[in-house]
């Protein structure tokens, strides 16, 4: 008899863990963009702009580009407004065009398709003050076509007051 109770405290416990597993695997899932959570100004996090995952600070170190020719990207800010347009003020954003429009896009409205350019940029972790992004651009003719035609620029974004 204590032999089936083992027996059946350790059923239990297995399918208490495969319950609880198969309730989280949902949670990697992408989510789904909300107009009113993007429309604001955003900057970059400090230090988070990264090529091809490598921090931009470390491949202006190694190209020994002197800081005072480095861009300033705690500067930059991308201003997405209601009405579908965009602007990014103060500093080029790699790969972005100064100003066009945006729409959400992708299987999961986990994207944004930013014009002229056609560039898909996907958006993780959206709240009210902060985002990720990731999006490719060709390096062909910039100072970072050494690593490679095309390079997965990602970065971390913070709201701030307009």
């Amino acid at each position: 008899m204590k032999n089936l109770k083992i027996q059946f405290s350790t059923l239990l416990l297995l399918s208490l863990f495969f319950a609880i597993s198969c309730t989280d695997a949902g949670d990697g899932e992408p989510k789904s963009i909300s107009p009113e959570l993007l429309v604001k100004t955003w900057a970059i996090k400090e230090n988070s702009i990264r090529l091809g995952g490598i921090p931009i600070s470390n491949i202006y170190d190694i190209a020994t580009v002197p800081a005072n020719l480095r861009p300033n990207w705690n500067q930059v800010r991308l201003v997405f407004n209601a009405d579908g347009t965009f602007n990014v003020q103060n500093v080029n954003l790699l790969g972005i065009p100064p100003s066009g429009t945006w729409v959400i896009s992708g299987v999961n409205n986990n994207e944004i398709t930013i014009n002229p350019g056609n560039v898909v940029m996907e958006i993780s972790n959206l709240s009210s003050s902060k985002f990720d992004v990731e999006y490719t651009i060709n390096t062909a003719g910039t100072d970072f076509e050494n690593l490679g035609a095309t390079v997965v620029v990602s970065a971390e974004m913070e709201a701030v007051d307009r």
